[in-house]
């Protein structure tokens, strides 16, 4: 009679026929109190399913049967699924899709646990905080293969062998560790200990929450410029990216808040939290959990303008956005809000995010002609400063002849004066040259006259002195 042991490990390793692993199956020592039926009648692979789902209830060889049988912890996404967004034109840089392998670390070395992670530990962190450490019990652990740390999760173990909470904890593992994508925090193994109990080793997490960071934004730069805007809304687009390919592997969030999301010292951005997952692997999933995590990310965005979450997660408890809220950033929050989803996919919603970081138009905003017009400023440096340089010449240019004019202007009254003035001068002088010739011909005229006088007066005496001397003759 063979142990279960070695023939699990032997059907891992070099798989039997369905037929000949139920005989085996039937004939090990865990197996003697299952009846044994006409294999003729038998669906032989839904038999050693369930005989292994049996097996892996009363805590027996946990670890190799959740090799044989996935999905046997609980709900996780298709390792085979195509799924795709219904986007008409997908972006290649955020919807690149891959197909998660389940990472099973049964032949990984348990790390040793060097320290309970909790409030009290020095290693205990402010991205840890919400539901990070809630479920179980987590440790700072060594990974002596590779000479790191680790944080090693493992459930709070019941009296009773396996439980569903042991079930549970399996799939938030099976489900984070099939997320393969750089803002979800990455899970390295998923093992059982020599008790059956399972424990996974995922990333240590050391950085600050987003809560702290928009706390912190708030306290040294409450501007809400697009400049000083640009860093948080980096990290948000993250966290939609992530979201974003959760979805298209039919896995919504949930729980999605600012304490959920990790920072870390380097530019790391991680989303924690996907203990309470929902798994949708239908093709035509339920629009509701598209619509929780996008208005999820929208009180992300609320929380950043306004330095708090709203108090409901609805349209009414976003209506006191600041008046210095830039427009557009009010406009996508309040198209999250929708009863009619505006946004299709996360898709849409990150790059009309990514739209106004880059000053781009907006497809939730209708512009304003001022607005326009800035946004062309901006974007356009070297047009304006060509356009200003070829004003300021032209204006130079304008200046440089109404100056000249001007001074010829003047040097020509100047002129004109002048002419004006020699041509007075010169008809006072041609009046007065009138003046003496008239006067001359008057004197010249009553000269003659007085010459007539005289010559008529000299002629009467030359008359009158010869009459005398005729006179005196006589």
């Amino acid at each position: 009679m063979q142990d279960l042991k070695n023939l699990l490990s032997q059907q891992i390793a070099k798989p039997l026929a369905p037929t000949e692993f139920y005989r085996e199956l039937l004939d090990c020592n865990a197996c003697n109190s299952i009846a044994k039926d006409s294999e003729s009648t038998l669906d032989i692979p839904a038999e050693i399913q369930s005989i292994l789902s049996s097996l892996y209830r009363s805590g027996i060889e946990c670890d190799l049967i959740a090799q044989l049988l996935p999905a046997i912890g609980g709900q996780t996404i298709d390792p085979n699924s195509t799924r795709q967004p219904t986007t008409r034109i997908p972006p290649a840089d955020i919807l690149e899709d891959t197909h998660p392998q389940l990472t099973l670390g049964s032949t990984i070395t348990r790390p040793s646990p060097i320290e309970r992670l909790n409030e009290e530990s020095i290693h205990f962190s402010n991205s840890m905080s919400g539901n990070t450490l809630v479920s179980g019990d987590a440790w700072l652990a060594s990974d002596d293969v590779l000479q790191r740390h680790v944080l090693l999760k493992e459930p709070t173990t019941p009296e009773d062998g396996v439980s569903d909470s042991h079930q549970q904890f399996v799939r938030e593992a099976q489900i984070t560790g099939q997320l393969e994508h750089p803002n979800i925090l990455p899970v390295y193994s998923l093992a059982w200990s020599a008790d059956n109990t399972p424990y996974y080793t995922m990333k240590l997490i050391d950085g600050t929450s987003f809560s702290q960071h928009i706390r912190q934004r708030h306290h040294d730069s409450p501007d809400l410029s697009r400049n000083t805007l640009k860093p948080t809304l980096d990290v948000i687009i993250a966290v939609s990216n992530a979201l974003h390919y959760a979805h298209t592997r039919g896995v919504y969030h949930g729980q999605l808040n600012s304490e959920s999301i990790s920072l870390g010292n380097f530019g790391e951005v991680m989303v924690l939290n996907w203990s309470e997952a929902i798994v949708d692997t239908e093709q035509m999933s339920d629009p509701t959990h598209f619509q929780g995590d996008l208005r999820s990310i929208a009180a992300l965005l609320y929380e950043v303008i306004t330095g708090a979450p709203p108090i409901t997660n609805t349209l009414e408890g976003i209506n006191n956005l600041p008046a210095s809220c830039p427009k557009p950033l009010a406009s996508i929050i309040r198209h999250c809000y929708l009863d009619e989803p505006f946004y299709p996919t996360l898709a849409e919603f990150i790059r009309d995010l990514r739209n106004y970081s880059e000053d781009l138009p907006v497809q939730a905003h209708s512009s304003t002609l001022s607005e326009r017009v800035g946004r062309w400023v901006r974007k356009h440096p070297l047009h304006i400063l060509y356009i200003t340089t070829v004003s300021v010449l032209v204006l130079f240019t304008l200046v440089t002849e109404f100056f000249i004019l001007s001074q010829a202007n003047e040097a020509a009254e100047l002129s004109l004066d002048n002419t004006r003035r020699i041509t007075t001068i010169l008809l006072n002088d041609n009046r007065s040259i009138e003046e003496q010739q008239k006067k001359e011909i008057d004197a010249r005229d009553t000269a003659l006259e007085s010459l007539a006088i005289a010559e008529t007066a000299l002629r009467e005496a030359n008359q009158l002195a010869e009459l005398a001397l005729a006179e005196s003759r006589e």
